[in-house]
């Protein structure tokens, strides 16, 4: 009985897909932004993963407009959202609990890959303060 033999591949070609991704800013201690924060207002822009939760973790971006704008030395907080999936998510109103990501602080499973199209600003980026706040709160109108 013969067995059959692989064919050699000759060439592999590859191409890489740009999904407009873009790094977090994370926060250092003293550089004048709060560590952490009670987030409510209303999303301004939103980068939602290409993927909803399951056997994997994925998180997306949203730039919020706070109702009081007094706690935050900015115009918008940029936040990292656990399993914040495909979806429209302008305009809606979201509630949570937060803390600047920094790199000083471990972080769940859900920050490794986070899908942020987000154009860059001076202001770090921040995240659920506790597992407890996954999924945040974001209305449904």
């Amino acid at each position: 009985m013969a067995i059959a033999q692989p064919t050699p591949i000759d060439s592999l070609s590859a191409q890489w897909i740009d999904l407009g991704l873009h790094p977090v800013r994370l926060g250092q201690s003293g550089d004048g932004y709060p560590s952490s924060l009670r987030v409510v207002g209303t999303i301004e822009q939103a980068s939602p993963a290409d993927a909803h939760c399951g056997v994997m973790f994925f998180s997306g971006t949203v730039a919020v407009r706070l109702d009081d704008p007094t706690s935050f030395p900015g115009d918008l907080v940029r936040v990292v959202v656990p399993c914040l999936g495909p979806g429209e998510y302008t305009g809606r109103r979201i509630r949570l609990n937060v803390v600047k990501l920094d790199e000083g602080r471990e972080y769940g499973e859900a920050y490794g890959s986070v899908w942020n199209r987000l154009t860059s600003s001076e202001s770090p980026f921040y995240g659920a303060a506790t597992e407890e706040d996954w999924p945040a709160y974001i209305s449904a109108n």
